[in-house]
């Protein structure tokens, strides 16, 4: 792998697997807001603090709620007690990161609603007249009021549609449902939980205010009396990598995944590229033999001559070394010596 490919990978890979939680924890929108708590906790993060609370409230004995449920507090048939995730923005961000569009709400925290939000309240007429020393409000809760009754603010938007929206997926979380269903969020799987409180049967002051509130459906207990029974919907979500629900582990396996993938395909690219570079030059190098094969094996006269020529000369030259004397200059050959003809028998018809 080349250099620069090579930087490029490790770049990649410190982008994505950096920090872990933060690569997840960080998306979570800017500002001030509560989530109530699910049974594992708060989110996982490590950018903020998220503040915690709880409220018991007191009602009649008809309780009823979703089972199985993921809800952080306890729930009987004569109390429901919730606890809740509150974020706190102390300082402002350069990259400040809002809410996505869609259809669903949350609870209000520090006095106002985050961007895009509607503000609304909901009114518990708790059946505490008799057990107020059992109706509690500890730690950090959302805005409202807290004492025989319960008050709770909302922010809610429906600027969207219900299809996926993208959050933080490092750990499961509750919004709040408003509209006819909740809203789908990416890499989650999402479960529809409720709770109804059975509130004061008499001079019952349950209200709701705000153009655009949570779900709620009230059932009265007769039709003289006024609505008791108040449900409300929460929206559970649990990240998944494809199928299956992790619940209690990382929530950035589809990331590494992509990462990993990404990183392969650099790879491959960048082996293929060497691989055509290696034999273009091999190419390249063959023909260059064949046309200087072909230079010498070319016949044409000139060619022939200038051969010839050459061989010529070499041959005198070595020829010419052969001599003795062929490190003098002007060096005299001598010539042969005479035949001695009287060596020689004539043959018999030979006549002088």
């Amino acid at each position: 792998m080349t250099s620069p490919s090579l930087i490029l990978c490790l770049l990649f890979s410190m982008k994505i697997f950096g920090s872990g939680e933060n690569v997840q924890d960080s998306e979570w929108p800017d500002g001030n807001y509560t989530l109530l708590m699910t049974a594992s906790g708060c989110p996982n993060n490590s950018n903020f603090i998220w503040r915690t609370g709880q409220r018991k409230q007191i009602t009649n004995p008809e309780n009823k709620w979703t089972t199985p449920n993921h809800f952080g507090g306890a729930l009987t048939s004569n109390s429901i007690y919730l606890k809740f995730c509150s974020k706190i923005q102390y300082k402002p961000v350069s990259n400040f990161k809002t809410w996505p569009f869609g259809s669903y709400c949350i609870f209000r925290y520090t006095g106002k609603c985050p961007i895009g939000f509607l503000d609304s309240s909901i009114r518990w007429d708790d059946a505490a007249a008799l057990y107020s020393n059992q109706q509690t409000a500890e730690g950090v809760l959302p805005d409202g009021k807290y004492g025989l009754n319960t008050v709770y603010n909302f922010c809610c938007r429906k600027d969207g549609t219900t299809s996926s929206m993208i959050l933080p997926i490092s750990f499961p979380f509750y919004l709040v449902r408003t509209g006819n269903a909740c809203q789908s969020i990416k890499y989650t799987k999402v479960h529809e939980e409720y709770i109804t409180w059975a509130t004061a049967k008499l001079f019952n002051l349950n209200s709701f205010s705000g153009e655009l509130k949570p779900y709620v459906r009230t059932i009265p207990y007769t039709q003289s009396i006024r609505a008791t029974l108040l449900t409300m919907c929460f929206c559970y979500y649990e990240p998944v990598v494809g199928n299956s629900p992790l619940q209690g582990k990382k929530w950035y396996d589809e990331y590494m995944i992509r990462a990993i993938i990404i990183m392969a395909a650099i790879i491959v690219t960048t082996v293929l590229i060497s691989f055509c570079i290696y034999i273009i030059r091999r190419l390249k190098c063959t023909e260059k033999r064949k046309i200087k094969n072909t230079r010498i094996t070319h016949t044409t006269p000139d060619n022939v001559n200038l051969a010839l020529s050459n061989i010529n000369t070499s041959l005198a030259l070595q020829d010419s070394s052969n001599f003795k004397d062929t490190d003098k200059p002007n060096a005299e050959i001598a010539p042969p010596p005479p035949l001695d003809m009287a060596r020689y028998d004539p043959p018999p018809d030979y006549k002088p």
